[in-house]
């Protein structure tokens, strides 16, 4: 877990309202921990994950999906720099975006996506309907999963917003229609995926009508040995795949991970203590929203692990198609994750704002901000230390045996390559 330092100090703070010095630092920080995490994997070689097999050529997709703009761009980023460098980029790329590791690029623009809802809420109108109908667009050619995930964040601030203005009733005539305006766009600008997918055809239509609840079974979140099922998921750990020893535990990395969470957790606390006085409460819409959403996310990826929460989740997947597509439950960390970072970045800026009303001397008053400042970075670098330089090792390039170059050499000699037969 990261967090976005940039704390939002109006209704609308994108990046490029930022003053030009606080967007060159926040594009040095994210170019710093990009590199703090992949710098290792810039060395020869290809990269294989679970989800991610190294692929040395991209083309394009067979089939109907989603990611068809995003696999066609890979395509011609390939052939301009070759597989290995075009898998690594969007590696760089996906990190650089939101200092994520999730190789679905989806993960990497929900923070921006938010800005984008903030926007069209607190200011409806054309052009800010537009910024989130591109947002949604984006976010289902990385992952329609998340379009889901991202809808319900939508919903719930919506409601947030609504609720906190004083003419209700004319500020949803208001937002109305330009909220209308943006699933439109985003649903004509998707319409190749989510028609085939109605129609329960091409790839994301198959993944559903392959999935059954036996799925919920299989990709279920998993408890800690020590702190349960709850503590676990709030610490955003318990992937399904923790407990089959795949790979190494994020916990391996951070064995007090606990007491780093409860300081974070705290951090983000004050956070939403502080917007309830002051300047602060233009905020209180997002923050409520915030936790609303997290709140259901925690719900739902509890899923049939609890027995509270299973006969929900089960309803939920025997009745909504859209929802059985999702499979494994840890996807809702991302919407937890997300909210986490905007808290957190909240709290920081409480803590620092803090500090000068209660220190008179210059001096002291700047040596205590830093000192705060470093301490207060130094709380998610640590819990998410797990994927600093290349995930301590864990992941690293590598290269195909010597047998797969030759038969490329062969195949680039011979001049009907397609009549080779693979075994």
């Amino acid at each position: 877990m990261v967090s976005d330092m940039r704390a939002p100090s109006s209704e609308r703070t994108a990046a490029w309202d930022l003053p030009r010095s606080e967007l060159v630092l926040s594009l040095l920080w994210a170019s710093f921990l990009t590199l703090l995490i992949a710098g290792p994997w810039l060395l020869p070689g290809y990269l294989f994950g679970t989800d991610w097999p190294g692929p040395r050529h991209f083309g394009l997709s067979n089939s109907i999906g989603s990611s068809i703009p995003l696999e066609a761009a890979m395509a011609g980023l390939g052939w301009a720099v070759g597989g290995e460098l075009a898998g690594k980029l969007l590696i760089l790329g996906s990190l650089f975006g939101a200092a994520f590791l999730f190789l679905l690029l989806a993960y990497a623009i929900l923070p921006w996506a938010l800005t984008r809802l903030r926007g069209m809420l607190a200011e409806p109108g054309g052009r800010s309907s537009v910024g989130a109908a591109v947002a949604f667009v984006l976010i289902g050619i990385a992952s329609p999963h998340m379009v889901l995930i991202t809808g319900l964040l939508a919903a719930v601030l919506f409601v947030t917003h609504t609720l906190a203005q004083r003419e209700k009733l004319e500020y949803m005539k208001n937002s109305g229609p330009w909220i209308v305006v943006a699933i439109a766009l985003t649903g004509i600008a998707s319409s190749y995926w989510i028609v085939p997918l109605i129609a329960g055809r091409g790839y994301e239509g198959e993944v559903i009508a392959t999935t059954g609840s036996g799925q919920l079974a299989a990709y279920a979140v998993v408890s800690d040995r020590s702190f349960g099922l709850v503590p676990n998921l709030v610490g955003l750990y318990g992937f399904w795949a923790e407990g089959t020893g795949r790979f190494t535990s994020m916990k391996e990395f951070v064995p007090f991970w606990p007491f780093v969470l409860a300081a974070i957790l705290a951090v983000a606390a004050i956070g939403v203590a502080g917007v309830r006085r002051g300047s602060g409460r233009q905020l209180a819409p997002l923050v409520v929203g915030l936790l609303v959403a997290a709140s259901i996310a925690v719900v739902l990826e509890m899923g049939i692990s609890h027995p509270v929460t299973a006969g929900v989740v089960r309803w939920l997947d025997a009745n909504f198609v859209v929802y059985r597509g999702l499979r494994d439950a840890g996807k809702w960390a991302a919407l937890l994750a997300l909210v986490y970072s905007q808290l957190f970045g909240i709290g920081v800026a409480t803590l620092l704002g803090l500090i000068p009303t209660h220190m008179n001397a210059r001096t002291s008053r700047d040596l205590a901000i830093g000192v705060a400042t470093g301490l207060l970075l130094a709380m998610p670098l640590y819990y998410g230390n797990g994927l600093l330089f290349g995930a301590h090792g864990e992941i690293k390039p590598s290269q195909y045996p010597a047998g797969w170059y030759a038969a490329d050499r062969l195949l680039a000699s011979d001049a009907h390559p397609g009549r080779a037969l693979k075994y």
